[in-house]
Parts: structure tokens; C-alpha cells; sequence
């Protein structure tokens, strides 16, 4: 029995978000750094499947491994890049914002693709293997916690 779309799409959209929530969070606290590795989000969610979904989820998430790797190492090369901009005694404005649209450019095109093979990877898994997932996720931050913020 196939789950109905609307439920798949609103568990995925759900996990999009928090997944994105959570990345742009770290990436505005921190600075220019790349993403975490998607490898470690991998393990944390094969680790609450079954068996089969398990190995049905890593077969979905394997084909794009070396692509998220290259954009990761990317990434990181980019935020260095800013960061020993900004370490110099010159400071040229116009590059710094270039290279911070080109490392935003890559980071959506990032999470685009880490979206898309996590999504995939959810589609070939078990309804209760996709319920252990929300079940796991964290809860949205209180609709005040921003008002805290500078």
C-alpha cells in the first residue's frame, strides 16, 4: 500500500525545512563555513531505521556522495577565501561581495541537490521508517526566539 502524496510531500517538505533551518542557522552564527557533512545527517538517520529501510536509504543517498563531498570541499575553500579577506590590511568591498555571492551560490546549489537525494532517499523508504525520522527531528524554535537577536 502506497502512502498518499500529500503526506510523503508534507514529511518531506517538513524535513527540507528543518534541514535547512538548521544549516542556514549555523552557516549566520558561524560565518562563511560549509555545511555540515551530509554523512553525519546519513548516519544519524540510518541509525533510526530498520534494517531494510536502512539499506534502502543508503542506496538512495550513495550516488550523490561525491558530488556533495566536491561542493562541501568547495565550500570550505570559498569560506577561507573570505575569511583571509577580511584578515587583510586592504580591503577591496566589490570582491568580498563577490565572493560571498559566488559561496551563497554554491551553497544553494548544495542544498538543492542534498534536498533532492534526501527526498528521493524518503520516497524509497518504508511509512514507518519515515515517521521514526519526524519523530526525531527537532521542534521549531518558539515564534518569539528571534526577538532576541540584535
Amino acid at each position: 500500500m502506497r502512502p498518499r502524496s500529500s503526506v510523503v510531500l508534507a514529511v518531506l517538505l517538513g524535513a527540507s525545512l528543518a534541514l535547512n533551518v538548521v544549516l542556514g542557522g549555523m552557516m549566520l552564527r558561524r560565518g562563511a563555513e560549509p555545511p555540515p557533512d551530509p554523512g553525519r545527517l546519513q548516519a544519524r538517520i540510518e541509525s533510526l531505521l530498520s534494517p531494510a529501510d536502512r539499506a534502502a536509504f543508503h542506496a538512495a543517498m550513495q550516488p550523490v556522495a561525491p558530488d556533495l563531498a566536491q561542493f562541501r570541499r568547495t565550500l570550505r575553500e570559498q569560506g577561507a577565501t573570505i575569511k583571509a579577506a577580511l584578515e587583510q590590511d586592504s580591503f577591496d568591498a566589490e570582491a568580498q561581495r563577490e565572493r560571498m555571492a559566488a559561496h551563497r551560490q554554491n551553497w544553494a546549489t548544495f542544498s538543492l541537490r542534498f534536498d533532492d537525494a534526501l527526498s528521493r532517499a524518503m520516497a524509497a523508504i518504508s511509512p514507518e521508517g519515515r515517521r521514526r525520522i519526524a519523530a526525531d527531528m527537532p521542534a521549531p524554535p518558539p515564534e518569539d526566539s528571534d526577538r532576541s537577536r540584535p
